[in-house]
């Protein structure tokens, strides 16, 4: 059943899909939207410009419904780094009133420092924290789907949402940073960390990028996201 909500803060509709929480289409000044459909990846996306070590994996997935692209720290032992970004093209501005959203499968349950992280986010800079400026959902080696946002002065650090991911199981992330003093992060249309105030009330001057990242600083730790459509929109 297809449903509609007024974002206040922005006065745009969304509709979505009442089942799946997915949004079919924000009337909104600004679109971008995704599925990775094709033999390769099209637009501003990069799946190589960030790579450390010899390992690991960041591609179209040959055979995938609809389009998926793969992120995956191997066993190697090393230091290593697999992103889908756009390539530092910064395009989301956050006074702009910016939406984001991402389907999203963790394949692979990162072990040992393997984490594996998605959102948006300014210049890429290794690791799931790494960046001050980010807006994004972690998964590492300690079990539950953890929230991180950071303006450059106030860091949230890793906030635990008590929700473990199912290996395998496909999942629509969204982020709603229309209010940048109260920004909100769902799961399948459900509220994240519902008690926390996620504020980044010095971001909307940044412009960010949506980015898909696996990262270990060194061991033999594994993980891999698997990402189908991505969508965002803005005033």
């Amino acid at each position: 059943m297809i449903r509609s909500e007024l974002l206040s803060t922005t006065r745009r509709v969304r509709y979505y899909d009442g089942d799946t929480a997915e949004t079919i289409i924000e009337l909104a000044a600004n679109k971008f939207d995704d599925t990775f459909a094709g033999a390769a990846l099209a637009g501003a996306w990069s799946a190589s410009s960030f790579t450390i070590g010899t390992g690991g994996l960041c591609a179209l997935l040959k055979g995938a419904e609809g389009g998926v692209v793969q992120v995956q720290n191997d066993a190697m032992a090393e230091e290593q780094a697999r992103v889908l970004s756009f390539n530092d093209f910064l395009m989301f501005g956050l006074d702009r009133g910016v939406t984001f959203e991402a389907v999203v499968t963790m394949q692979t349950q990162p072990t040992l420092l393997s984490e594996a992280y998605w959102g948006l986010t300014g210049n890429y800079v290794k690791a799931a924290v790494g960046c001050p400026f980010r807006v994004v959902f972690v998964q590492d080696g300690a079990a539950n789907l953890k929230l991180s946002t950071d303006d450059g002065t106030t860091d949230s650090g890793l906030i635990d949402t008590g929700v473990l991911l199912v290996a395998g199981v496909e999942h629509v992330f969204r982020i709603d940073a229309t209010r940048p003093t109260n920004v909100k992060f769902y799961m399948d249309g459900e509220v994240l960390a519902p008690s926390t105030v996620f504020t980044i009330p010095a971001i909307p001057a940044q412009v960010l990028q949506p980015l898909f990242g696996c990262y270990k600083a060194s061991g033999a730790g594994v993980g891999e996201i698997r990402v189908g459509q991505v969508q965002g929109y803005s005033d």
